[in-house]
């Protein structure tokens, strides 16, 4: 099986920064529901998620988004939405997942939150 790498992770200091780089719809938010999970069984539970260069999120991939964040939080953590598109920031608002979830126009921003 070919692997997607469609995910990069960084980390910046006590953050993770898990960087997105299609849309985020089956295989893929597959592998982001992976990234996620490593990161957070190695106690890096302040995530930053950057939708830079994210076209569009699928029902799957805010599924797993929501499921993710609710694990983070349960470890005293988050996960913070940087650089969306705007059509990723109309389904988060037309899902009703803008309540749910912090968004911020840049990693930065979404980096001050945690502080």
């Amino acid at each position: 099986m070919e692997e997607l790498n469609k995910i990069k992770k960084s980390k910046q200091g006590i953050f993770s920064i898990v960087s997105v780089s299609d849309a985020i719809v089956e295989d893929v938010a597959s592998e982001f529901q992976k990234a996620v999970s490593e990161s957070l069984e190695r106690g890096e539970v302040k995530i930053i998620l950057d939708l830079t260069s994210v076209p569009f999120i699928s029902s799957k991939g805010l599924e797993i988004l929501l499921e993710m964040h609710k694990e983070s939080q349960k470890k005293g953590g988050g996960i913070k939405i940087a650089s969306p598109s705007e059509i990723c920031v109309d389904i988060f608002y037309a899902t009703h997942l803008a309540n749910s979830l912090e968004i911020y126009s840049d990693i930065e921003s979404a980096r001050r939150s945690f502080l």
